[in-house]
């Protein structure tokens, strides 16, 4: 009894990760983009602070939801500083969009320079410390992380009367294993694409995805201050 509980808690933190981290956004197109320039140390950092920070929301949220919270509490919570986010979240995708376009830059200029295939794609790599954090600051930035997991939880109709501490190992163990599910299948799709246009253009992909999300963090700052 006890062991399909904890499975039941496994599933649910499965199919909620799988969820939360399926939409397209700055997260997933970084990822996509170190898969790409074959930088694997960098990757690994980055999804490992998604994961962690993902992981640890969720448990938290959990937490929220078994002490029988209203949802009012949470979704207060979310318009009382939902001003800060958003500007947390529009530096952190300004700060991406630099990136991607300051990286192509070097990268046509390697291009220039008649740099191999594979030097052209594992330049500029980044420290993984730095990597770490911006996966765990782009993951606490998204403003609906936490309303989305408390509701989750919610929705699970959780009324099951085990020790907490039992239950952190399915629940992190869930989330890891959907994340990670998600994060493989868009390096698959990355794949998929031909591979060799995407190592001659590889900086021009950057440059597009940098001017993106530049001009989509002007638009979020134009609505955060307008509307």
């Amino acid at each position: 009894m006890f062991i399909d509980v904890l499975f039941i808690y496994f599933a649910a933190a499965l199919l909620g990760g799988l969820v939360s981290t399926s939409p397209p956004g700055p997260l997933n197109i970084q990822l996509i983009i170190l898969y790409l320039k074959k930088q694997k140390k960098n990757l690994f950092a980055f999804q490992s602070g998604i994961i962690l920070t993902d992981a640890i929301v969720c448990f938290f949220a959990y937490l929220i939801a078994d002490q029988t919270v209203h949802a009012e509490f949470i979704l207060n919570f979310q318009k009382k500083h939902s001003i800060f986010l958003n500007i947390i979240f529009i530096i952190f995708i300004l700060t991406l969009g630099f990136t991607f376009v300051i990286n192509s830059r070097r990268n046509a200029v390697n291009l220039e320079n008649n740099l191999s295939a594979t030097d052209k794609i594992i330049v500029s790599e980044t420290n993984l410390i730095s990597s770490f954090f911006k996966g765990i600051v782009g993951t606490l930035t998204i403003p609906s992380l936490l309303p989305f997991w408390y509701l989750w939880w919610i929705g699970q109709d959780i009324s099951d009367d085990y020790p907490v501490e039992y239950l952190i190992l399915p629940i992190f163990l869930g989330v890891y294993i959907g994340d990670i599910a998600i994060f493989k299948l868009y390096r698959l799709l990355a794949y998929g694409l031909n591979k060799k246009f995407m190592q001659i253009k590889i900086h021009k992909i950057e440059a597009f995805v940098g001017y993106l999300l530049i001009l989509s963090a002007a638009i979020l700052l134009f609505k955060t201050m307008y509307f």
